[in-house]
């Protein structure tokens, strides 16, 4: 289980989609389901818990997580 600070970023490639970046390291993340409407807002800051998905993308555009628990920062 991995904790991290981020912020979701809408990505125009490919029809769109959400992508997350760890604001410390600036790794770039893909959820590998659809985030809750609640958060898809860009430049939108949360805390994520996560671990690495088994799944794969069509996107090619950062690593494939499995989110575990999301909440935006205070």
């Amino acid at each position: 289980m991995h904790q991290i600070t981020a912020k979701v970023e809408r990505i125009d490639l490919e029809g769109g989609f959400w992508g997350i970046i760890d604001m410390d390291t600036k790794k770039k993340y893909l959820p590998d389901e659809e985030l809750p409407i609640i958060f898809q807002q860009n430049g939108l800051m949360v805390n994520i818990v996560f671990e690495p998905s088994t799944m794969s993308s069509a996107f090619q555009w950062g690593r494939m997580i499995h989110i575990l628990r999301i909440e935006k920062v205070e």
